[in-house]
């Protein structure tokens, strides 16, 4: 299996990699925990060090390993607070109950239990003008300290397969995120998370889009503000290509041309998510969905979400 993935189950159709456990249609949590690897737990253990005059504890410090394998994943303080990948299926078990739109579709384990994830698929759909777009919930969490625990949702653009999370604050933000300082609280993350009050907004937001017509100027201004906000260093060379990346994939890019996209704001926030999706330096599939999940195509597709929130 890639390198990547170590271990993933999954309904429907086959993955990017091409491997993974093949679940049936309303397969057990318990089922879903094994065939996704979720078996193990994070464990906490003391920083032990050696020195002349006998072995030492490193105070308030730990490694975080598994339970299975004893592979280390962070050394972490007191603090830290790991959710146990029996707790993010317990999580999709009660979302699943309560929610029966929801059914899981994929779950796996990413760098040997450095991240791990799970997400459910809604039989909610969008369809503007033949562009049709699914309804996800995602839940990812880290045991190498590099992201907070992400509950959001996630709807996928069929026609290019483009993702773009989803979760809004007043000014249109992600923001159901779960720091590793805090106690995991189920009950009170599913009663915060709104589902349905954000799905409305974002069809919302699409439609809204979708119907504001932008000149290829109004285009370029708002591929500048995603790109290179004042945070971003660039030099000019640099901020030229991507520009004129981001203008062809305004224009060519796959469902540019659709009703709904073609000269509109809808188009443009497209525009972005391709690019962030499909597009850059890397060639290893998986690292491109990590980084659109969690890393720094997640970011980029944020500020998108909120830019063209603000322009209508």
């Amino acid at each position: 299996m890639s390198h990547e993935v170590q271990k993933m189950a999954y309904v429907g159709q086959v993955p990017w990699h091409g491997l993974g456990n093949k679940m049936a249609a309303g397969s057990s949590i318990q089922d879903w925990t094994e065939a996704a690897g979720f078996t193990w737990e994070a464990v906490k253990s003391p920083v032990v060090y050696s020195t002349p005059s006998g072995d030492l504890v490193m105070p308030s410090r730990h490694v975080l390993h598994r339970s299975d394998t004893g592979h280390p994943l962070a050394v972490c303080s007191d603090r830290y607070k790991p959710v146990q990948p029996a707790e993010v299926m317990d999580f999709f078990a009660t979302v699943v109950e309560g929610l029966p739109s929801f059914s899981l579709e994929t779950a796996g384990v990413l760098r040997e239990g450095k991240k791990l994830w799970a997400l459910a698929k809604s039989d909610n759909t969008l369809d503007f003008s033949q562009d049709n777009i699914s309804r996800y919930l995602l839940l990812a969490t880290s045991y190498d300290l590099t992201i907070p625990t992400l509950i959001q949702q996630t709807s996928v653009r069929v026609v290019c397969n483009n993702t773009l999370q989803f979760a809004f604050d007043r000014k249109g933000e992600v923001r159901t995120r779960v720091s590793h300082a805090t106690t995991f609280d189920k009950d009170q993350i599913i009663n915060d998370l709104a589902l349905d009050d954000d799905w409305g907004m974002f069809s919302d937001l699409v439609a809204n889009t979708a119907a504001k017509g932008i000149t290829d100027n109004q285009a370029k201004e708002f591929f500048e503000e995603v790109f290179f906000p004042s945070s971003v260093l660039s030099t000019d060379s640099s901020k030229k290509k991507r520009l004129a990346a981001a203008s062809e994939a305004y224009k060519s890019s796959p469902g540019a041309d659709l009703a709904s996209a073609k000269g509109t704001l809808w188009g443009a926030l497209n525009a972005v998510t391709y690019m962030a999706d499909h597009t850059g330096r890397s060639k290893n599939v998986e690292m491109k969905l990590e980084s659109g999940w969690f890393g720094e195509s997640s970011s980029i597709k944020s500020r998108a979400l909120a830019t063209a929130s603000a322009m209508v």
